[in-house]
């Protein structure tokens, strides 16, 4: 695996800086993440030098018996409101007060969706989805995903403190593991 973000001039590679792993329950689902330690971490963050309007990122997943197959995203920020985006839509739901009083961030494009429908995500086979997303299939494989995202910003915070009863408590990554990178071109 690897991923490329060539907006921000990042390059990492799977087994250097990121590993693939299984953090939530259903363990079919593998998670690219800082390979550092062993525990399984929902994603990785990237610390950028400026505020970002819109980016585009390549995963690429080595598939047992398949070959490499590519997932192309690009993401457009919609407002500058908050310090922070995520493409975890489990974070932009809104929170009563126990669970940290988040706002809700889902972009009105999004207005109804699911996170299991809409999560942007690569998958082999094609299943029901929501989104903005096309496939490159190939023998009843899809080799190539290309989606594109629009999301709000949120605050940094939302992203650190983690309500206990989330899913994501103690799978989240730490700051300290942020990939850092140059002002885009």
């Amino acid at each position: 695996m690897d991923f490329h973000c060539d907006d921000l001039g990042l390059h990492l590679k799977g087994g250097a800086e990121l590993a693939a792993r299984r953090p939530y329950p259903n363990k079919n689902w593998l998670i690219a993440c800082p390979h550092r330690g062993r525990k399984a971490i929902v994603g990785f963050f990237i610390e950028t030098a400026v505020p970002l309007t819109a980016f585009t990122t390549l995963t690429r997943w080595k598939a047992a018996g398949i070959g490499v197959i590519e997932h192309e995203v690009r993401y457009e920020v919609l407002d500058q409101d908050f310090d922070a985006l995520t493409s975890n839509m489990f974070l932009w739901y809104g929170t009563d007060k126990t669970r940290g009083g988040w706002a809700p961030r889902w972009p009105e494009a999004a207005k109804g969706w699911t996170p299991m429908l809409a999560q942007p995500r690569m998958e082999l086979t094609s299943r029901r989805r929501q989104g903005d997303y096309k496939d490159r299939v190939q023998d009843g494989r899809i080799m190539a995903r290309q989606e594109v995202v629009a999301l709000h910003t949120v605050p940094r915070a939302r992203l650190l403190s983690p309500s206990p009863h989330d899913l994501l408590s103690g799978r989240m990554p730490a700051l300290e593991s942020a990939f850092h990178t140059h002002e885009p071109a």
